[in-house]
Formats: structure tokens, C-alpha cells, sequence
């Protein structure tokens, strides 16, 4: 049964519908960290915050690196590696996209930076999405309550209408908050299926 309420599917991309895959990055570095550690290191400083929200550039960033990790990557080689984490679209997504009818709006609000945004945009995965609402382009990252106020502007729909999904249970709260749908993925294929099904989309 179709839930005339929903006009907008709205999805995180990292962990949601995009394989990340940071041991290729940390291997590209030349890191002898793990994933897990990298996140607590790097993915939770103030600095990593601060390019997702694009107040600083690839360069000072991988100047971060370099200084953290007795590293000497040039900007270039930084861009390199920071890409190859992200190998393409967890298998089956694509086919969850496709199935969602055309009358569906279908966004994306993702916490990214500005190399991995020029480099996932041209996937073909995206051709049916209407914007990618990307936190280094509004200067706010999720959860920060602001974030979700001005994707609700972009998209121009009100939150009642909006079903969002994303891997972070903070994430989700802060939709849900804004008074959004919005329900926390851990099995991707799995759990969008469901959500989709729950709230009549597919």
C-alpha cells in the first residue's frame, strides 16, 4: 500500500549506498594503522571536521596527514589516495535505486569533502538523483541540527515528507529531530528494503 505521504527518498551515501573501503586508502599512504584506529584518529579530529565542512582544502589537510604520520604526500598523491576507499556501489543498491518509482524525488545528505564529491558524483548510480546535498557546499555537517534545516529548504518539501536513511544512529536522530522519517541502516541492502517497503515505496 503506497504512503501518499512520502514524496522524497533522501539517503546517506557512506556505508548506505557507497562501499567504503579505508584499508586502500591507509595502504596507499603506506599506514600501518588500522581502519579503526584511522576513524578515532583522523575521522574524529577537529581538522577532518572542519574539510567536511570545506573550511579548509585538500592540501592543508594532507599537510595534517603528512605531519600526524611522518608522511610526505603532495596534494596530488593525497587526492589519489584519499579516493581509493571508495570502490563503487555496495552490491545491490543500485537495483534499490531502480526500484524506487519515478514519481519519487530521490536526494542524497551526505557529511563529504570536496575529493571525494568530485569523484563519486560521475558514478552512474547517481543520474536518478535530483541533488547531492553535500556538507563542504553548506558548511555544516551532520548532526549538527542546522544541516538537516537547510536540506529541508534545498529539497523544498516539508520534513513529513521526506524519508531518510543513513548508517549513524546520531545522523538519524538529528533527521528525526527535524521532524523527518528516518530509520538507521546497519544491513544496507537489507534494511532499505524493509524501510522502503515499510513507509509503501516499493
Amino acid at each position: 500500500m503506497t504512503n501518499e505521504r512520502i514524496k522524497i527518498i533522501c539517503f546517506d551515501l557512506g556505508g548506505v549506498l557507497l562501499e567504503v573501503n579505508w584499508q586502500l586508502t591507509l595502504d596507499y599512504f603506506n599506514l600501518t594503522i588500522t581502519p579503526q584506529k584511522a576513524l578515532l584518529e583522523i575521522g574524529q579530529s577537529q581538522i577532518y571536521f572542519e574539510y567536511e565542512k570545506g573550511n579548509i582544502k585538500a592540501g592543508e589537510f594532507a599537510q595534517y596527514i603528512n605531519q600526524k604520520y611522518n608522511c610526505e604526500l603532495s596534494t596530488e598523491e593525497f587526492k589519489l589516495g584519499w579516493n581509493k576507499c571508495l570502490t563503487g556501489a555496495i552490491n545491490g543498491t543500485a537495483e534499490i535505486i531502480d526500484s524506487i518509482p519515478h514519481h519519487y524525488k530521490i536526494f542524497a545528505l551526505s557529511n563529504t569533502n570536496q575529493e571525494h564529491y568530485d569523484y563519486y558524483r560521475h558514478f552512474s548510480f547517481f543520474k536518478k538523483f535530483k541533488k547531492i546535498i553535500a556538507s563542504q557546499h553548506l558548511g555544516l555537517r551532520k548532526p549538527d541540527p542546522l544541516i538537516y534545516q537547510k536540506a529541508i529548504e534545498l529539497i523544498n518539501h516539508p520534513p513529513q515528507e521526506i524519508l531518510y536513511f543513513d548508517d549513524l544512529i546520531e545522523n538519524v536522530e538529528g533527521a528525526e529531530k527535524a521532524f523527518m522519517n528516518a530509520l538507521h541502516i546497519k544491513d544496507p541492502i537489507k534494511d532499505l528494503t524493509a524501510g522502503l517497503k515499510k513507509f509503501g515505496v516499493i
